[in-house]
Parts: structure tokens; sequence; C-alpha cells
């Protein structure tokens, strides 16, 4: 119920409902896979947005190409003033967040500020001003205490001091925030005071309670003094005084031997149902031991301690190179760490993740179950990782670079916890504007109690900087729930064959001097004249064969064919190329058992006798880049009759190419064609020197079936294409339960087909010009988030094999926002 008034070439656009907050949609941005950028436009028609770019870029663009409309959510506060620091957290109680941050009113004085917003991500009453007294108050963390019905809010306390001259005194200070009142409560200096230039505690980071089962939090920080990691636990009452646990105080990193420093700790910011957190940071190598010049990151560490302080595990060490700006998450007993490393090559940053759990010994290190890249772009610098931790998938923040005039901009994205992948698109949140910059992005969780599925909300600061200096800052919020999602798996089956062959005997082998190439469709290919010799390169490698031996080659890039891809290639001295797996074959080619083959492969199968003359080179070209294989005057078995021939692989398009350079006519059968691997039909001889003047397919396309998210409140389409024109009707099948890898449905007659869904729901849908459709509404219940749904479709076909019909491959829907 959100509108906006009509309008062409619009570069922005904000829909309100009524007097609430608004949505905005910023200008369309286009970007290639080079990292081209360019700006469209929208066309709003009251009831469709169309977002559009320049038809001379798409047509020159290199896909994938990413069409970004970043969206943005409440703004929470806005001023001229430079905003920094913002944090998060959420109270289930009330169901509401609180955002602080810090706000530099010049370069000697900020202030700490704050503002509560709903759980649906909407801002409530006005700011609130956490400390203002004039000093120096920066880099706060806030954290929820259920029990007490309190958020606690923790920052760095600056103030000169008289003695002695030019001293400071920095400490911790605290308070609380009421969540539904905003009231605050009794300013408390957390650490000691410490006198003295340059010598101050933090870096705060406050862990707090959901599970109404204590009523304290812990506060981690860095005591610059000692160069340690010190926690410190405090008691939240109801009325908002904190008073300190001081037999509870743990120093969690400490100087050691090659570790100097220890800095940026941050604690997870829920104990949870569990009652644990993790607590993560950086140690510094330094030269000859603490308080001397540092000489560089060196790891990032962990350890875990229950919500009274115990420790529940050691530390455990995390390598990597240019490790910095760790965040954790965690539910109490599963936790999730992000942080920048170095990418591979350059000087850009990449986001990686770790999940770990509790050990049953606190002496041991914690459980660690993978540790991976979440984010690998060497081509683009991601900084400012957030992350929350909801049941089996994580929210995910992070800034992303972006060309200049253009700063870097906040991205949120969802993740599974268990396998650290992508689960989820992401979603550009912030303003795409010149000299707009959006980073220090921190999340908060809205907890299963009061939200069904992935829900939380991220805060980021957004600011125009001009010659280095703000122009105008925002401390923003968006809602990020789970996300409907439609995924394509396994493969469709088609009426004819995936394969083609010509069975030559000895003597009457025609295609010498010619060459042929196999276009890849996607599910098939198309067989065309075309192609040319490529003579081996100096850097060609020549593969150590006799006869009948299988050679695998690792390839730079994986190589796309019809149904996967493949990472190494076999290669047989008897003119066979195959992607890898179990496969074999005999010297003499025969038809069943290339029809038969397990692993698609391509050749010209013939008896060939490599050592008792010729060799086999394989190479990569680079700026292709193609995967060569050449057999180079190789002999037919009982002969000295020299035939060359040529394999080219393109690993950007998986087309094949074959190159029949000089063969000689001689020596057993000869069988050239392709084999998909899924247990092909036998489409009979086909006499490829007739056929090449034109073109031929390789089969028919595999019967494809796709969907749309199935929102909730929506209606999910779902479209079977490739329907064969002597398939008389469709049939849509909806499961409850999804068969992955799937059943092969051979034993049934129908070769190449499989079952990925239970037959729980089976409907008849029309036929027309080769496509079916299916609309199934899906109802807006809120529990149905995260239900899934298998779809399936099958076409009645009596001319396709001897059962009568194909399948599509499978869908797997899973209901969401």
């Amino acid at each position: 119920n959100m509108a906006a008034a009509p309008g062409e070439f619009l570069q922005g656009l904000t829909l309100r409902a009524g007097a609430l907050d608004a949505v905005h949609v910023g200008s369309v941005v286009g970007i290639d896979a080079t990292g081209r950028e360019i700006v469209g436009h929208m066309n709003y028609t009251g009831s469709h947005l169309e977002l559009v770019l320049p038809h001379a870029f798409v047509a020159t663009a290199s896909y994938p190409l990413v069409l970004d409309p970043p969206i943005s959510s409440a703004i929470v506060t806005s001023n001229t003033k430079p905003l920094r620091h913002p944090d998060i957290a959420y109270m289930p109680g009330s169901d509401r967040y609180l955002v602080v941050w810090e706000h530099a009113y010049s370069a000697s004085d900020e202030d700490i500020h704050g503002r509560l917003v709903s759980g649906d991500g909407t801002p409530v009453g006005s700011l609130i001003f956490i400390d203002t007294s004039g000093t120096r108050e920066r880099n706060p963390t806030v954290c929820a205490v259920a029990m007490s019905g309190q958020f606690v809010v923790a920052y760095e306390y600056s103030a000169p001091y008289p003695f002695p001259a030019g001293s400071t005194i920095d400490r911790i200070q605290a308070r609380t925030v009421h969540p539904a009142t905003g009231n605050l409560g009794s300013s408390t200096a957390l650490t000691a005071s410490t006198i003295g230039l340059n010598v101050r505690d933090k870096s705060p980071s406050l862990g707090g309670d959901s599970s109404y089962v204590d009523d304290e939090c812990i506060l981690v920080f860095e005591s610059e003094s000692q160069d340690f990691v010190k926690s410190r636990e405090f008691n939240v009452s109801t009325s908002g005084t904190l008073t300190e646990y001081t037999s509870r105080r743990q120093d969690i990193g400490i100087c050691g031997s090659g570790v100097g420093a220890n800095s940026n700790p941050k604690i997870s910011k829920d104990a949870g149902a569990g009652g644990a957190f993790a607590i993560t940071w950086i140690p510094y190598g330094y030269i000859g031991g603490c308080g001397v010049q540092p000489c560089g990151e060196v790891q990032l560490r962990v350890r875990l301690m229950d919500r009274n302080s115990n420790p529940l595990s050691i530390a455990a060490a995390l390598s990597g190179a240019r490790m910095r700006n760790p965040q954790v998450s965690g539910d109490g007993q599963i936790f999730v760490m992000l942080w920048e490393q170095a990418a591979t090559s350059g000087s850009k940053q990449d986001i990686w993740g770790a999940r770990l759990g509790v050990p049953a010994n606190p002496t041991s290190l914690p459980i660690l179950y993978n540790a991976g890249a979440i984010l690998a772009d060497s081509n683009w610098d991601h900084t400012d990782p957030a992350v929350g931790l909801y049941g089996d998938q994580i929210l995910v923040g992070l800034s992303r670079e972006r060309n200049a005039p253009r700063g870097p901009y906040t991205q949120s994205g969802e993740f599974d916890a268990t396998t650290m992948t992508q689960s989820g698109p992401w979603y550009g949140l912030g303003s795409i504007a010149n000299y707009s910059h959006n980073l220090e992005s921190a999340i908060a969780m809205r907890l299963p109690a009061t939200s069904v599925g992935l829900d939380g909300l991220i805060a980021f600061r957004q600011s125009i900087i001009v010659g280095g200096s703000v122009q105008s800052a925002d401390i923003r919020v968006w809602r990020h729930r789970e996300a409907a999602s439609s995924t394509t798996f396994g493969r469709g089956c088609s009426g004819g064959s995936d394969a083609f062959y010509e069975l030559m005997s000895g003597n009457a082998f025609d295609l010498s001097g010619s060459a042929m190439r196999l276009v890849n469709n996607g599910t098939s290919y198309t067989a065309q004249p075309g192609g040319t010799y490529v003579t081996p390169n100096s850097g060609a490698t020549t593969l150590n064969t006799g006869s009948f031996t299988i050679s695998p080659v690792g390839l730079p890039a994986p190589f796309p064919y019809p149904g996967g891809s493949a990472s190494t290639m076999l290669v047989f001295s008897d003119g066979i190329v195959a992607v890898n797996g179990s496969l074999s074959t005999a010297p003499v080619p025969a038809v069943n058992p290339w029809l038969a083959s397990a692993n698609a492969r391509f050749g010209t199968w013939h008896d060939f006798d490599v050592p008792s003359g010729g060799e086999i080179k394989v190479w990569v070209s680079v700026t292709q880049p193609t995967f060569y294989v050449t057999w180079i005057d190789v002999h037919s078995a009982g002969t000295t009759d020299d035939n060359t021939f040529q394999m080219q692989f393109d690993l950007t398009t998986g087309d094949v190419t074959m190159v029949w350079e000089s063969m000689v006519a001689s020596g057993g059968p000869w069988l050239v064609g392709y084999a998909s691997g899924n247990g092909d039909v036998d489409g009979g001889n086909v006499d490829i020197s007739a056929s090449l003047p034109g073109s031929f397919p390789v089969g028919l396309p595999d019967l494809q079936l796709d969907a749309t998210p199935p929102a909730l409140g929506s209606t999910c389409v779902m479209t079977t294409t490739n329907v064969p024109s002597t398939g008389l009707i469709a049939l849509q099948t909806l499961s409850v339960a999804q068969v992955n890898p799937g059943i092969s449905l051979g034993f049934l007659g129908m070769p190449g087909c499989t079952a990925y869904a239970n037959l729980d729901a089976v409907y008849t849908i029309p036929v027309a010009g080769g496509v079916a459709s299916f609309s199934l509404p899906i109802p807006n219940q809120a529990n149905l988030v995260g239900y899934t749904l298998t779809a399936q479709s099958s076409v009645f076909d009596p001319t396709a094999n001897a059962f009568g019909f194909i399948n599509s491959n499978g869908v797997l829907l899973k209901l969401a926002y």
C-alpha cells in the first residue's frame, strides 16, 4: 500500500504510506563482468517499476550483467557533522532495537547518541542523548539484557585531567537505556581510570543475554596500558544500575612469546539458550616483545566463555594474510566469525568466515567446523563485515568498493551457516550517488520468539564526502528478512538421443582435411562446420602414453558442458577426451559402450598405437582460453600410417572443435562423435561428412522447468519449456520432499531421465507453443516461512521412449518474504 507519483527517466523513487517512514529506491546501476559501470534510470507507472539500462551498454557488456537498484529503508538520523561507528542490539520482550553511534561535533568533542527502532525497522521516538558531556566519547557498543529489560551502552570516555599537566582520564563508561521509554540509567565507569598521556582502556564490546536466565552482561575491551584484552561482568538491575562482579574478571588475551599487543576485541551479542559467548581479537607481533614497535598483524584469535565468565575453551589461532576487523555472532552453542583478509593478489581485502562450536573440555580448542572464504573477489575491496546468526542461516553485511567518484556501499546477503555458502541474493542498501560512502555495518537479529525465519536489522553509516570533508551524514537501518527462493537442480531429459556417432570401417574414414564444431546450447549441442588446426606451442606438454592409456589433465578453469562442468579432463591414447570420472573403453570402437558411457566424452575413437609412432600434446591458450589436445603423426595399430588430428575445448563457451588435419583411412574401425554420459539411446549412424555442409542438432533440448520465487502473498509461476511438438500433455508435480541426486528412470524405459520429486500432488497443465505454465498461489501466512516444496514437470510423448514420458529438472522452492 505504499505509493509514489508516476514518472519517467527517474534517478530515484520514494514510496510512502501515509505518515509512516518511506522506502527509497536509488538510481539503477549496470555492472558487467569486467567491472564496467553505467547509471540507468527508472520508469514508474504507479503499479510497475521498470529498471532501464542503455542499449549500447547492454549490447557490449561482458556477462554476467548485474542490474543493481540500491534499496534503502529508514534513516535514523541525519546531520552535517560526521556520524561514525554505529552498533545495534535487539530486545525480545519489547520487540525493539537500539541503534547507537558516535556524533563528532568537532575534532575534540564527540558524543554518543542513540534511537529506538521497532521490530519492523521503523524508527521510534526522538534521538536519545546518551552522553553529551562536552568531552570525548567514542566507539559505542550496545547489548540487551532481557531479564532486566534494559539495553546497556558502553563507550570510551576521555576527559582532561589536571595533574600531571596535559594528561587525560581514559576509561570505559556505560549507562542503560529503557527499550520502551528511552529513559537513561546512571552513567557508570566500567573500568578504572588511568592517568597519563596515551594510556587508556578502549575498543569496548558488549555481550548480553536474551534467554531470561541471567541478568548480566559482559564487557570485553583493550587495556592499552598492558596490551591485554580483558573482560568484566556486570549485573544489570531493572532500574538500570550496573554492578560489577569483581571476582569474575578475566584476562582474555595477554602478551606472550612473539605477541606484543592484543587489540580490537569483539564478543558475540547474545549468550542465547546455550549460555556461551565467543570472543575474538587481533594479536600483533612485536620485535622484542611487549611495548616495542609493531611488525604487523599476525593472526586472529578466538576463545569461548560461559555467561558467568568461566572459560569454555583455550584460545585458537586462525592464520591468514593481513587479517583484521573480526566480527562474531552466536546463539550460545554455535558461533560464526567473519573477518577481512588480504586477497591472493594485490592490495584488496576479501571477507572470510569460520563456524565454531563449544568443545567438551574447557582446556581444548574451540571446535572448528569450517573455515573458508565467504566472498572471494580480488577485483574489488570488501571491508567492514557484520554478521548475525539465526538457526542454520547467517545474515552478512559488508562494504563493497565502487569506482570513483562513488565510495563503497553496503550490501546484505544470506548464507548457509553449515556450509558457509551463499543462499540468497546480495542487496545494495545505500546510495550509489557520487561521493557517497557507506561503511561500518552492524547487525542484530530478531529472535525466533518474535520472528519466523531469518529476520535482522542492519545499521550502517552513509556519508557524502567531497574533498575529504563530510557534507552530510546519515545513520540508516535496513530490515533484511529471509528471501523466497527458487533453485533449479539436476537436469531434464528429451525425446531424442543426446549423443551422436558415425561408425566407419577401417578404409572408409572420410573426414580428413575437414573440421566440425559442437556449439554448446546449454543443454545440448548443435554440430556445424568450422574450425582450423592450431600448431602446438612451445609450452605444450607431451603426454607419456602407451597403447590404450589414460592421462588426467587439470584445467585452469572449469570446462562447461551440457549438464555440468569439469576441472579435469581425461585424455585417452585411443582418440577420446572425457570429463573426469570412472570411465573405460576397449581399443576397438563399438556403439553400445560409446552410448553407455557414464561420463560425457568426445572423440575420434580408433585403435591407435602411439608407442610405435607419433605423440600426444596438450596445452591451454590463456588468451582464448582453450584447452588443446593434439594427436601428431600417431599410427593406426598394425600400420605405419600417420594421423594428425586435434580437439579444442573452449573453457568459456563450452564449444568443442574437432579438426582432422591429415588422416589415413586404414587399420580397424573408427567412431567419431559425442556421448552425454546419461545412458544415451541409439539415434542411429550419422553420416557426418554428408551433414556438415549445413548443421544438425545433437538430440533435442532437455525439458526445462523454472519458477518465480514463492514469496508469501504472491503467485509462484512455474514454466516448463522445450516441450516437444509431439508432446500431448504436461504434468506438474509438487512434493514436500526433495529427491536429490535423484532416481534414474532407465528401468522404466526412460533412459537419461531422473525423478527428483515424489508424487505428492500432480496437476495437468496445458501446452501451447512448446511451453506449459502452472500458477501456485502462496498464502500470506508467516508460519510458512522456510517451508520448502520440490517441483518437477513431465510431458507425455509417445515417441520419446518406451515408457512415453520425459521429465524436467527439479526446482527447490523456499517460501519466505
